[in-house]
């Protein structure tokens, strides 16, 4: 695989994942997440998210890293947003 593909790989994928940054730093800043996140859109992403990682698990190629990475660090923040939303108070 050539070296530019790869870059693009990864620079999606990182910019994928830090999709996520903004709204768990404001629900850690503001200590709750906003009222116009649903439960189960935050649902359906972790859904999403870890189907997707286990299938990307399962493919074994060094060429899914990126996106290996990137369902990794969404699942975090998803985890982060749902631990804020849901703790007990």
């Amino acid at each position: 695989m050539s070296e530019f593909i790869q870059l693009l790989g990864w620079a999606g994928s990182i910019a994928l994942a830090l999709c996520g940054l903004p709204l768990l730093y404001a629900s850690v800043k503001d200590h709750s997440v906003a009222k116009n996140i649903s439960g189960g859109f935050l649902g359906l992403w972790l859904g999403g998210e870890l189907l997707t990682l286990m299938y990307a698990a399962m493919l074994e190629s060094d060429r899914l890293l990126p996106l290996l990475f990137n369902y990794s660090f969404n699942i975090a923040c998803i985890l982060g947003i749902l631990w804020i939303r849901w703790r007990p108070s």
